[in-house]
């Protein structure tokens, strides 16, 4: 039976067998919950998730950010030499 480890054990820093199989034991729960809620929300709740994230994905925010992640790796790799244009709201491109 599950028992909460005593003030003096937790002083101690617990026993290493214990703890390991009470964390085990608490990630198990979750995975099972995480799974038993999930398969109720159904399909219906997936295809809604999957269109949000699509949208995302499409946003101009979203490939704003991603061209300029894509572009950082590519300058810390030490790839060729890019022009960049910075686009603000209202305004006409700038190359710099």
């Amino acid at each position: 039976m599950f028992a909460w480890p005593s003030s003096s054990e937790q002083a101690r820093g617990g026993s290493g067998k214990k703890s390991a199989m009470r964390f085990k034991l608490g990630l198990g729960i979750g995975f099972a919950a995480g799974y038993y809620l999930g398969a109720k929300a159904g399909r219906a709740r997936y295809e809604q998730i999957r269109q949000r994230a699509h949208q995302l994905r499409k946003s101009r925010p979203f490939e704003k950010l991603q061209a300029a992640i894509e572009l950082g790796i590519e300058r810390f790799r030490g790839g060729e030499e890019t022009e960049v244009q910075l686009v603000l709201l209202d305004e006409e491109p700038v190359t710099a």
